[in-house]
C-alpha cells in the first residue's frame, strides 16, 4: 500500500491593486513570472510536470513570508506516526 504524503493548506487573504481577473490569470496561466512581478515574495516559480494549467501538474512557489502566524485547527494522529 503507498504511503500518503501529508497536504498543508495555506489560505491567505492579501489586498492587491489590480483587477482580480488579472491576478487570477497571472497565478493560473503565468506563474513563472511571479518572481519577475514580486521579487522581494516570490524567490522561485516552476512548473514541474505538465502544463503548469491543467490537471496532475505539478508546481513549485518558493516565497517567502513576512509577520506570518499560524493557528493549529486539526491534527490527524494517523500521519504524525
Amino acid at each position: 500500500m503507498a504511503q500518503s504524503t501529508p497536504t498543508h493548506v495555506i489560505d491567505v487573504e492579501s489586498e492587491i491593486s489590480c483587477p482580480a481577473d488579472k491576478m487570477y490569470d497571472l497565478l493560473k496561466n503565468q506563474l513563472t513570472q511571479l518572481p519577475v512581478i514580486f521579487p522581494e515574495i516570490y524567490k522561485n516559480a516552476q512548473v514541474l510536470e505538465g502544463d503548469g494549467k491543467s490537471l496532475g501538474s505539478v508546481r513549485r512557489w518558493t516565497y517567502v513570508i513576512h509577520h506570518t502566524s499560524d493557528e493549529i485547527l486539526e491534527v490527524d494522529e494517523k500521519l504524525t506516526k
